[in-house]
């Protein structure tokens, strides 16, 4: 018989992946991972100093 804390920790992880991927959805949507990888792309040349 499970208890009351892991049915409330298996919802609650689930809650969380759903808002994690809808929310990581909703970025990529929006075109935040660009940025994102623009931002590091410059920070990378920079540091090895070709930038």
């Amino acid at each position: 018989m499970r208890t009351v804390f892991e049915n409330l920790k298996k919802r609650l992880w689930l809650i969380m992946l759903i808002a994690a991927l809808a929310l990581g959805g909703f970025g990529i949507y929006r075109g935040e991972a660009v940025e994102v990888f623009e931002k590091a792309r410059a920070v990378c040349l920079e540091c090895i100093g070709i930038g």
